[in-house]
């Protein structure tokens, strides 16, 4: 399975390197959790047509595979949790797991837009800016460069698995074990984080920059310091304080104590339902204080 790094769920596509299978029924994945999609490879059962509903607040949810709900069912991701408590809005959990900023903006542009949402979240954390240096992240996938003061697709239209597996024994074995011993030089002297940061912060500017133009109010949740509890708040505060400088509203998710964040984590590092359920409380509490969200609906 030339998708066994990402799951079995996962198909080829052209544009973003993999995507969600559509039409997925209760398939067992993440150790006997269920999953399921919709006919365009949402997570979930229900349909969703791209026209709105007027008497409902429609939130676009984007992220990586915390976001995505990886490990956990489909009623235990922070989507859902949020859906429930919030029955005036449509939740549609747009998200694919494994994805840095550059598929989801893409992602954005192709198919995110056509639901006209009026609000955009968007689940980040410190993981993924480095996914945005790369032309394959398990998969080959599109990346950008800067180029000129403008941002560049490259990698696109993106290599099928087939056309890997057809070119391999072309491949130099000699050429990857250099760039690999590049690559970690270039880490330890602080090059790669810093380019990290900057094509990021351009990949994020497109993103802030399309919601608006389409009249979505675009919020960032930052999840890392769910990890690492309030020690890493001030850290986190400064880098996301640069993006509300800029007019981009983030949501704090409180982090939980540490003798429940100690349990809040499955093997290999995603959150466990409660831990959902809580980012869920967070963004319910900010959206109503703020005032964004519709009070009445059918």
């Amino acid at each position: 399975d030339p998708f066994s790094l990402i799951g079995s769920w996962a198909v080829y596509s052209p544009s973003r390197g993999w995507t969600t299978k559509p039409n997925i029924t209760n398939e067992m994945a993440f150790q006997n959790k269920v999953l399921n999609t919709n006919s365009k490879g949402i997570r979930g059962k229900i349909e969703y047509s791209y026209e709105k509903n007027p008497n409902k607040t429609r939130i676009l949810i984007l992220g990586d595979s915390f976001t995505f709900g990886s490990n956990v069912s489909d009623t235990e991701t922070y989507p859902y949790y949020l859906q429930q408590m919030l029955p005036n809005t449509e939740i549609i959990h747009l998200v694919v797991a494994g994805y840095g900023h550059d598929p989801i903006l893409v992602h954005l542009l192709e198919e995110g837009l056509k639901y006209h949402p009026d609000i955009i979240l968007l689940g980040v954390g410190p993981w993924d800016k480095i996914r945005n240096l790369y032309e394959f992240f398990q998969a080959s996938k599109p990346k950008f460069s800067w180029d000129r003061d403008q941002l560049v697709l490259c990698n696109f239209p993106v290599p099928s698995p087939q056309w890997f597996l057809e070119h391999e024994f072309l491949r130099s074995k000699f050429f990857d074990l250099i760039e690999v011993l590049r690559f970690e030089f270039l880490s330890k002297v602080g090059v790669v984080d810093q380019e990290a940061n900057i094509i990021t912060n351009h990949v994020l500017d497109k993103i802030v920059y399309t919601a608006r133009k389409n009249n979505a109010e675009i919020i960032f949740v930052p999840l890392g310091h769910l990890f690492t509890g309030m020690k890493s708040f001030p850290a986190i505060k400064r880098s996301f304080d640069a993006w509300k400088n800029k007019g981009v509203s983030y949501i704090f998710i409180k982090p939980f104590p540490a003798s429940e964040r100690e349990e809040g984590f499955f093997p290999g590092g995603h959150f466990k339902p409660f831990v959902y359920e809580g980012i869920a409380q967070g963004i319910k509490e900010y959206l109503l204080n703020k005032n964004l969200i519709k009070k009445s609906g059918n």
